[in-house]
């Protein structure tokens, strides 16, 4: 019995798969966002992110607890590279740990909303995060000069809100799921 080649029409053969690559080395990106989501900036390279490396997954996570967030890429049969963000405390931020009751242990649905003066900044607890790559929380909170979330208001995958007021910045705090 013969197999097809990739050229005749094979999805894939060991000839084709080997020791390499499927899409070779591409380029990295880093996006900032330059404008309310309007807008975004490839910022890899001035980053120091833009990797000579076979990238397939990326986590990111604050690996050294210094409150800024840490960056972990997973490459095709190569070892995983840690790039800590060390550029120092510039700016607040805040972290939170959810701890479900009701809902997951982890707070995985949850959706949080904190209001920073006059601004709001939102986010979503998740599971995974793409292949190879998955985080695993506290949910992050940059909060530039303001030295306080001044509301966060945490609506859990039971339906249950919960509000907090005045959650200090440049540390850890826990939120548990009310009863």
């Amino acid at each position: 019995m013969s197999h097809k080649t990739w050229e005749q029409g094979a999805l894939f053969t060991s000839e084709f798969i080997a020791d390499n690559s499927w899409n070779g080395y591409e380029h990295d990106v880093l996006y900032r966002n330059d404008s309310r989501g309007e807008r975004f900036t490839d910022i890899a390279h001035v980053a120091g992110i833009d990797l000579d490396t076979d990238g397939r997954g990326l986590s990111y996570l604050d690996y050294d607890l210094d409150g800024d967030l840490d960056v972990v890429v997973v490459g095709h049969r190569q070892r995983a590279i840690l790039l800590r963000n060390d550029i120092g405390q510039r700016q607040n931020w805040a972290a939170v740990d959810l701890k479900g009751t009701a809902s997951n242990r982890f707070g995985v649905g949850a959706r949080l909303v904190a209001k920073i003066g006059s601004n709001s900044i939102t986010r979503e607890v998740r599971a995974g995060g793409g292949f190879l790559s998955s985080y695993a929380g506290p949910v992050m909170f940059g909060l530039g000069a303001a030295s306080k979330i001044d509301e966060l208001t945490i609506r859990w995958p039971s339906g249950k809100v919960q509000t907090l007021k005045d959650v200090p910045g440049r540390q850890r705090v826990q939120a548990v799921e009310p009863q």
